[in-house]
């Protein structure tokens, strides 16, 4: 009987210690893992860090906005990740044009300035840039249900709620035509949205 009991104890001390290297594992590794794969950990940017970046990245910002203004494509996007994972190279870089809702292509920039510009954007917290119809957005951070960024409208036009997916704020910047905007899909659900007549 006593045989029994020793193995009782020790087969209860390994099911604790194998619970404590769960919680553990658990705790330090996999809910940071989890917040860094949302990228929540990082804090969202606010309208004066915003202008700010914008600001210091102008240069480029102005290159890559002539190249797309020029380019007749009317759905364009360049993400920072690409199959090969994060876009660390000019040889890394894919831009794809939306055809319609089925097709997309993936074309190389064959412009070395662009290609550079763009890159030093990625190297300076901007993830995506893309364009749809007469607005150019640059994507500055985002998680699952947010996501925040700058936007450029062509020929002075007055945003519309549409361009976007889930819009709930929009502040101009100090140039003209530019804003920053704020989606958030939970409030954007609860009926917010911005005031666009101003």
């Amino acid at each position: 009987m006593s045989k029994i009991n020793k193995y009782l104890r020790v087969i209860l001390k390994i099911i604790i210690i194998i619970a404590i290297i769960f919680f553990v594992l658990y705790a330090f590794f996999l809910i940071p893992i989890r917040f860094f794969m949302t990228r929540s950990i990082l804090p969202a940017p606010n309208l004066t860090r915003t202008e700010r970046q914008f600001q210091s990245n102008r240069e480029d910002i102005n290159i890559v906005i002539n190249y797309l203004i020029d380019n007749y494509f009317d759905r364009v996007s360049i993400p920072n990740f690409n199959s090969g994972g994060r876009v660390r190279d000019i040889e890394d870089l894919e831009m794809r044009i939306v055809l319609n809702e089925d097709v997309v292509e993936i074309l190389s920039i064959n412009d070395m300035a662009v290609s550079e510009s763009i890159l030093r954007l990625f190297q300076n917290s901007y993830r995506t840039i893309g364009k749809r119809e007469r607005m150019i957005f640059l994507g500055t951070w985002s998680t699952r249900d947010h996501g925040r960024g700058i936007v450029y409208f062509m020929d002075g036009q007055t945003p519309r709620e549409e361009f976007f997916t889930f819009l709930t704020e929009l502040y101009p910047l100090s140039e003209e035509n530019w804003f920053f905007f704020i989606e958030n899909f939970n409030d954007y659900r609860r009926g917010i949205r911005p005031n666009l007549t101003q």
